[in-house]
C-alpha cells in the first residue's frame, strides 16, 4: 500500500485541480447567465460543490478504507510476529467484515504451531525410545560393535567393544 503521504498528497493534488477547473469552467460560463440570477447561483453552488464533494469523499476513504488498511498491516505484522498476541483490536470501516477471517487465521495459525510443537515433542520421544531401544540390543551382543557417525566420532558402543578395545 503506498504511504499516506502519498495518498494525501495525490488527493489534495486532485482537489486542487478540479477546484482550478470548477473556477476556470465557472468563469468562462458567467459571462452568458449575466441576466439570469438563479442560474448564475446554480453555477456557483456547483463550482463550489465540487471541491467539496471531493474532500468529502477523501476523508470517507481515509476513514473507512484506508486507515483501517494500515491497521490491518500492523495486525497483520503483529501476528506474524507473535501468533500468540491478543486479538484486541479488529478490522474497522469497511474491512469490519473480515473480522471473522482474521480470527480464523489467526486461530489456525495458533493450532498449527501447537501442532509442529507437539509433532517436535513426539519425534523427539520417538528418537530417545528408538535409541533406547537400539542400546538394549547392543548391550546382549557379544560381537564387539562400534557406532559412528559421518565425522568418524563414536556415538555408541556396547560391553563387547568395551572389553575388546
Amino acid at each position: 500500500m503506498p504511504k499516506r503521504q502519498f495518498l494525501l498528497g495525490i488527493w489534495m493534488l486532485a482537489t486542487g485541480f478540479v477546484t482550478f477547473a470548477a473556477l476556470i469552467l465557472g468563469a468562462l460560463l458567467d459571462p452568458h447567465l449575466a441576466e439570469n440570477t438563479d442560474s448564475r447561483i446554480l453555477l456557483w453552488s456547483l463550482v463550489a460543490l465540487l471541491p467539496i464533494l471531493l474532500l468529502l469523499a477523501g476523508v470517507l476513504l481515509e476513514r473507512q478504507l484506508f486507515a483501517p488498511l494500515r491497521h490491518l498491516q500492523i495486525q497483520f505484522a503483529r501476528l506474524a510476529a507473535n501468533p500468540d498476541a491478543k486479538d484486541d483490536f479488529m478490522p474497522e470501516g469497511w474491512l469490519s467484515h473480515l473480522g471473522q477471517d482474521f480470527s480464523r487465521l489467526r486461530d489456525g495459525w495458533r493450532q498449527d504451531r501447537e501442532k509442529l510443537t507437539s509433532a517436535r515433542e513426539e519425534g523427539a520421544q520417538d528418537a530417545a525410545r528408538i535409541r533406547h531401544e537400539l542400546e538394549a540390543v547392543l548391550e546382549v551382543l557379544e560381537v564387539p560393535l562400534l557406532l559412528c557417525d559421518k565425522h568418524q566420532r563414536v556415538l555408541m558402543l556396547n560391553p563387547a567393544a568395551k572389553t575388546f578395545f
